[in-house]
Formats: structure tokens, C-alpha cells, sequence
């Protein structure tokens, strides 16, 4: 089954601010970025995910016609009581226990990338069970996510390790596409942005 995992275009939030769980909307560039996205994409889909928040679910309904199945394991990861706040204003020791060990930090309030990490997984089984059915077809789905789940998703269906996986660059309305067979997944085009 060929899957394009899609990050969300430019959000409308200032430079240097924390957010993941806090729903931004989409930045005036949305129409530009939603057309070099569709450039990248086939015709049409079996399915399309999407995290509830409005920056994935306002691009995954502009590629669908018919209802995009909205899943909260999508989410990007929880910050806790950094959420909203400028990086500049963290306490810096917080900072710093967070970028010593990013995969097993929870921010103050909020989740681990290793929780996400679960959190993400557990869609992943599913998504596979349901993918694995004869009456699925081959039509290619689709995954309108964030920059933290879509990392998740690629160390799990990649085998990657954690820090491989936070240090693969995905940018703004970037598209990976990967075939997907038993759980395992090879990339036929990297995350890229046009």
C-alpha cells in the first residue's frame, strides 16, 4: 500500500514560539503551499488521517472530497506548560534536561517524544490491521500530520531509532511517500517541499 505522509503548511504564529498541542490556524500562504502540496500527490485516495487540529485537518479536507477520518494519536507532542510560551522564556535548566534527552523528557505538564512515540504506534497498528483486510484495495492513503508524529510514524514503519528520527528534516508542507507491506516500509521519495 503506498502511504504520503503530509506535514501542515506554514502555521500563523510567531518565530520562537512553543506550540503542539495548541491549535494554530494556517498562515495567509495556505492557498500557495496547499497547491505545490497537491502537486505531489496522486489523484485520489483510499483514506486520509488527520490530526483534529485545524493546521492538519484544514489541508486534509482540501484533498478529499469525501470525510477525512480525524484521529487524536496524530497529534504533534503535548509541551505541557511550555505551550504558547517563547523558547526565550523556558526556564533554562528545563531547556536543557529536555535537549539532554528529548526521547525520555516530558515537558512540565506535557508528553515524552517516547510517549508520542507510543501514542503514534498505536494508530500504526491499527492503521495496518485495517490497511492488511482483502476488501482495502490498493488505492493509496494519506497522513496530514506533524512534524513530531510523522517522525514517529517513520521510526516505526523505518526501524529507526529515536534520534534518527528527530533528526530527519521535515518542513512545512513537505510529502513523504512510502510503500507500506506488513508493518514495514521502504521510501520511494523523501520528505521534500517544492
Amino acid at each position: 500500500m503506498d502511504m504520503y505522509l503530509i506535514r501542515h503548511t506554514t502555521p500563523a504564529i510567531e518565530d520562537g514560539i512553543c506550540y503542539g498541542h495548541t491549535d494554530v490556524p494556517l498562515a495567509d500562504s495556505f492557498e500557495v503551499e496547499l497547491t505545490a502540496v497537491v502537486a505531489r500527490l496522486p489523484d485520489s485516495f483510499h483514506r486520509v488521517y488527520t490530526s483534529p487540529l485545524s493546521r492538519c485537518a484544514r489541508l486534509a479536507e482540501r484533498l478529499v472530497a469525501t470525510r477525512c477520518i480525524s484521529d487524536a494519536r496524530l497529534m504533534e507532542l503535548d509541551f505541557g506548560a511550555w505551550e504558547g510560551r517563547p523558547w526565550d522564556d523556558i526556564d533554562r535548566a528545563e531547556l536543557d534536561a529536555w535537549a539532554a534527552d528529548i526521547a525520555g523528557y516530558a515537558c512540565p505538564g506535557g508528553e515524552s517524544y517516547s510517549q508520542l512515540y507510543r501514542r503514534v504506534s498505536r494508530f500504526c497498528a491499527e492503521l495496518e490491521r485495517e490497511l492488511d483486510r482483502p476488501d482495502q484495495g490498493q488505492c493509496p492513503c494519506a497522513i496530514v500530520a506533524h512534524g513530531g508524529s510523522l517522525r514517529a510514524m517513520l521510526a516505526r514503519w523505518m526501524n529507526w531509532s529515536p534520534e534518527q528520527s528527530l533528526r530527519y528534516p521535515i518542513q512545512y508542507g513537505a510529502v513523504s511517500a512510502l510503500t507500506l507491506d506488513a508493518g514495514q516500509a521502504v521510501m520511494l521519495e523523501p520528505a521534500g517541499r517544492l
